[in-house]
């Protein structure tokens, strides 16, 4: 009986499992046809200048858009000029942060590093990368959300044209760094 019942269950488990990853596979497909055509009616509605109801779009769908305009920008919002000093602070952080006996100590000695850098930044390109750091802070600290910050940097990251290390620490310690908590509703 027990030699039956596991052959049932054998010839059960080899059948069925293909067909379950086919139809996750078929869902998938779906569900990404469903995000591209809702990401392309987006880009349509802002370029046609009409100002799009974001509540009925899906968080993939706004997050797509998000990354598709920051590829699009006719400049990195960190310049090739900046992005290696950017990059040159973080890789050599260990030299000024063995200091910091603190996490406030650790902020100022950020902060101190960043500043010179983020102050060249373009008042448009400084303004754009404190707002979406703001923002993806609030996308990773809330409960709802699925993604943790390491996910959020190795997606956006690429979009940056950045590393995943200085894109999370402008997320961790954007407060110090730009001087903002929260983005105004308007």
């Amino acid at each position: 009986m027990y030699f039956k019942k596991c052959g049932l269950f054998f010839f059960c488990h080899t059948t069925c499992t293909p067909l379950k990853e086919e139809e996750k596979k078929r869902k998938n497909k779906q569900k990404n046809e469903k995000v591209l055509f809702s990401l392309g009616q987006l880009v349509k509605e802002y370029e046609d200048d009409v100002q799009p109801d974001l509540r009925k779009y899906d968080s993939h769908v706004l997050a797509g858009f998000i990354k598709l305009f920051l590829r699009d920008l006719p400049q990195h919002v960190l310049t090739p000029k900046l992005l290696p000093k950017f990059e040159s602070v973080i890789a050599n952080q260990k030299s000024f942060l063995h200091k910091a006996r603190s996490q406030s100590e650790k902020g100022q000695a950020i902060k101190k590093a960043f500043q010179p850098l983020l102050a060249q930044l373009s008042p448009s390109a400084a303004a754009l990368l404190t707002t979406l750091c703001i923002h993806w802070s609030h996308v990773v600290v809330n409960k709802n959300n699925k993604v943790s910050l390491p996910q959020l940097t190795a997606a956006l990251a690429p979009c940056l044209n950045c590393s995943k290390k200085l894109l999370s620490t402008f997320i961790q310690h954007h407060a110090i760094l730009f001087g903002w908590i929260n983005i105004a509703r308007y």
